[in-house]
């Protein structure tokens, strides 16, 4: 058992929660709260102690409203610090803000549930887009605050795993794909995900974010209140924290009243005196995003760590155009409109009513069903990120036991693949001459009835061979085809059986789309699967150069197994032929041999000497040498083919067998690097048919896959 803690150390708030995993059965993310809510403000009051050193003197939700209590005489010497996580990188100040408030949250998560730190992870979100020097600053921080063991996670994937786990995006929409947009009070951070890829092509604006918003607040209130005079130190609170409030405020009331609201009110404390808000429109708040300026406060604030580009001029900047260009990724081509099948919002600023038209119209979904957005914002990411890091580490196990199977199974196929290499030489040596061998020993019944030599009976044989050759050529093709159709579905059967034994919820078709019928169809460009091609087709020109040769290979066997045996069969057929005796040939060798061999072909059986041959050796007695010499041609053949395995160049047999283990293990290798936080929740695919195209096959069972369109690793590098 395990816990996983999740940060969301937010710019306005920060949610924590932690995940136990048993090992089994469903995560569940539970809140850690702080003060009795689920979301703390992210600040820190700071105090002097007698040595003039900044102590932290209250945190989160109770700084607020300590300072809030603080009259202006008790508020001197203190300092109260919003809004410092966008400044990590770049602010020593924000920096040491940062490590205070999260050491506060450590001692707090210690003395609530010390068994979430004793042992378990630490994940701290951190923006998808921002650059490696803020992960690595954050990850110090955190490890300075107290979490050793924090790691940083980007933000959008414990948005995705909050959501699939509770139900709200299906398997099948995160396959397809997701855009995540977490808008929050310092950044916009967008990010696609999907089942092929995981997270990729992370995008957003670190400097646009909620507290542009509050600013346009600010302004709003000290417009309507003028004279409106407070020091900057006040003011600072005023507006990343009152202000904040308003805005929040606001948001939801236009949420529920729609966009005809034109009487919104709300009161804010600045100081010891109240100030208002009165008959707020949401015209009159579009206006002012399209043409903020942002306040003399703001300004020097940003002035610290670089002012935004935008900011940067005289001139007004349009909010609303802002966030819409950086989700086109500043006019760049945005992502493919029917790739993306849901939208998720989150953070407290993805609440802003004009959200969901914006992001509906820039990714082409529908505002409604395509727009999905988290029922409690500040807490989505937290809860997400414990949540998908016990993922992941359960999918670590899993991994682990999946390459452990893998060998075997590659030896499986190995030994599959093997055999059918096999039995292709048999099968194609039994019908070359099931096919040849009904016209040859035609010729020889009719030399054993009608007489005439040898040597022109086998003239005969040779014509007929050399006829068949186009016709050999044709079922060394077919054979060719079928052998190579069914090492295909070999692989897919093992592959299969693979996926299903492991409870891999991927379809076979992933990696090998049913388009590819063969594996030659396979070799369009490279990679591991390729070498099978490369194997097979060296093997079909070595065949064809053998085809063209049956001829001169079956005379030589029926020669082996008819002629030199009729010339030693009886001693009169021997004697008529004028070579001598059984005893002399088999005593002297291949050279009386050969002459008896010649004779033998060369003797012209007349009426007297087919008496001989025929008291020598009866009708059945050739029709069993014919026999005899027809299983001599279908080994010697079968062999003969297995040698041009080894011939064709690149390994032979060795080398399709090899080339296909090494396929697999690709394929394979792949499937388990698929298992990203997507596979925990992907459905299992349809049992796949097991009655493949006609042709032999072996294993567990021929499959038929539904196309997918994506790279294949018979064909080109394993994607990711």
């Amino acid at each position: 058992m395990r816990t996983y803690v999740g940060i969301d150390f937010g710019t306005s708030n920060t949610h924590v929660a932690t995940c136990v995993d048993t090992g089994e059965g469903p995560l569940t993310a539970v809140p850690i709260r702080f003060g009795g809510r689920p979301s703390i403000a992210t600040c820190v009051l700071w105090g002097s102690s007698p040595t003039d050193e900044e102590h932290v003197e209250a945190f989160g939700t109770v700084a607020v409203e300590t300072w809030s209590q603080y009259d202006t005489d008790e508020r001197a010497g203190r300092r109260i610090a919003f809004g410092f996580k966008p400044d990590i990188a770049r602010s020593p100040r924000s920096r040491a803000d940062a490590v205070a408030f999260l050491h506060k949250i450590c001692e707090g998560i210690l003395d609530t549930q010390p068994a979430s730190l004793n042992g378990g992870l630490v994940v701290v979100g951190v923006p998808a887009e921002v650059g490696q020097e803020h992960r690595d600053r954050t990850a110090e921080i955190a490890h300075s605050a107290g979490f050793t063991t924090a790691v940083c996670v980007d933000e959008p994937l414990g948005a995705l795993a909050y959501h699939l786990n509770n139900g709200s995006i299906s398997p099948a929409e995160a396959r397809d794909g997701v855009v995540i947009i977490d808008f929050g009070g310092g950044t916009l951070d967008l990010a696609l995900v999907d089942a092929e890829h995981g997270l990729r092509a992370p995008w957003g604006d670190p400097a646009l974010g909620g507290r542009l918003f509050d600013d346009l607040f600010y302004q709003w209130v000290l417009d309507q209140n003028a004279p409106f005079e407070v020091d900057e130190h006040e003011a600072m609170a005023v507006w990343q924290n009152e202000c904040r409030e308003l805005k929040e405020s606001f948001s939801r009331r236009w949420s529920v009243v729609g966009n005809g609201m034109t009487d919104f009110k709300y009161r804010i404390d600045v100081g010891d005196t109240r100030k208002a808000l009165r008959n707020a429109s949401v015209a009159e708040f579009i206006a002012r995003a399209r043409a903020y300026r942002p306040s003399c406060l703001a300004v020097r604030y940003f002035q610290a760590f670089g002012l935004p580009a935008p900011l940067a001029t005289d001139r007004p900047v349009d909010l609303l155009a802002w966030i819409r260009r950086t989700m086109q990724r500043d006019g760049e081509d945005v992502p493919n409109r029917t790739r993306y099948c849901k939208v998720v919002l989150t953070g407290g600023s993805s609440e802003w009513p004009f959200m969901r038209g914006i992001a509906a119209d820039v990714f082409g979904v529908d505002p409604q069903s395509g727009i999905l957005r988290s029922d409690d914002p500040d807490t989505t990411i937290g809860s997400g990120l414990a949540l998908y890091t016990a993922l992941k580490s359960r999918h670590e196990v899993r991994r682990a036991a999946i390459a452990a199977a893998r060998p075997q199974a590659r030896d499986d196929l190995a030994d599959a693949v093997s055999a059918r290499l096999d039995r292709f030489a048999d099968r194609l040596a039994l019908a070359i001459v099931n096919a040849i061998m009904p016209r040859i020993d035609a010729v020889f019944m009719a030399w054993y009835h009608d007489g005439g030599s040898l040597k022109g009976a086998e003239e005969k044989v040779a014509r007929i061979c050399v006829e068949f050759e186009p016709d050999a050529v044709g079922l060394v093709e077919a054979e060719w085809r079928t052998l190579d159709t069914d090492l295909l579905r070999i692989f897919r059967d093992h592959l299969l059986a693979f996926l299903r034994a492991q409870e891999i919820a991927k379809a076979v078709s992933r990696y090998i789309p049913a388009s590819v019928g063969t594996v030659s169809m396979a070799a369009g460009g490279g990679a591991t699967g390729a070498l099978i091609a490369a194997e097979l087709g060296n093997l079909a020109a070595s065949l064809a150069t053998l085809a063209a040769g049956i001829g001169t290979l079956v005379i030589a066997t029926i020669h082996l197994n008819v002629v030199i045996l009729l010339a030693v069969a009886h001693p009169i057929l021997a004697v008529a032929a004028g070579v001598g005796t059984v005893a002399s040939y088999l005593g002297l060798g291949a050279a009386v041999g050969s002459t008896v061999e010649t004779r033998v072909e060369n003797h012209e059986f007349n009426l007297v000497t087919r008496t001989f041959l025929h008291l020598a050796l009866s009708e059945s007695g050739l029709a069993k040498k014919l026999a005899e010499g027809r299983n001599t041609a279908q080994t010697e053949l079968s062999r003969n083919i297995m040698q041009s395995l080894e011939t064709a160049g690149g390994g032979g047999k060795a080398g399709i067998v090899r080339a296909a283990a090494t396929t697999f293990d690709a394929v394979v290798s792949q499937a388990i690097a698929d298992l990203g936080v997507l596979e925990q929740f992907a459905k299992a695919p349809e049992l796949e048919t097991l009655d493949g195209p006609t042709g032999e096959h072996s294993g567990p069972g021929a499959v038929t896959d539904s196309p997918l369109q994506r790279g294949n690793p018979l064909t080109e590098s394993p994607p990711r």
